[in-house]
């Protein structure tokens, strides 16, 4: 069977869905480590921020990964589900590939 060689090309959008994960174990673990922090009370709230603006080391790049991670993750999801849709990867595939196989 003849193949393309533009359809043996690695993409970068092949990782698209490698990517939001990496971006979800990030938001996990900052989570977690931004949760010893803060505390969800209506009084305190503002108190546990600046806490760790000033006081927490490295709070401040703890918070902005936590916030530039889950951003990037809402992009790189749309980007992957706008491929997958743009590429038709939900449709079935066709049993050409495989017929050789089950035709002897």
């Amino acid at each position: 069977m003849k193949v393309r060689e533009k359809s043996l090309r690695v993409r970068a959008s092949y990782y698209l869905g490698s990517i939001s994960f990496l971006l979800f174990i990030i938001l996990a673990v900052t989570g977690v480590l931004l949760m010893f922090y803060y505390h969800p009370a209506v009084p305190q709230a503002y108190r546990d921020m600046k806490d760790l603006q000033f006081v927490v080391s490295n709070g401040v790049f703890l918070r902005n990964l936590h916030r530039l991670a889950a951003q990037l993750m809402v992009l790189i999801v749309f980007w992957h589900m706008f491929h997958v849709f743009y590429r038709g990867g939900y449709k079935p595939r066709t049993n050409s590939t495989g017929s050789w196989v089950w035709c002897c």
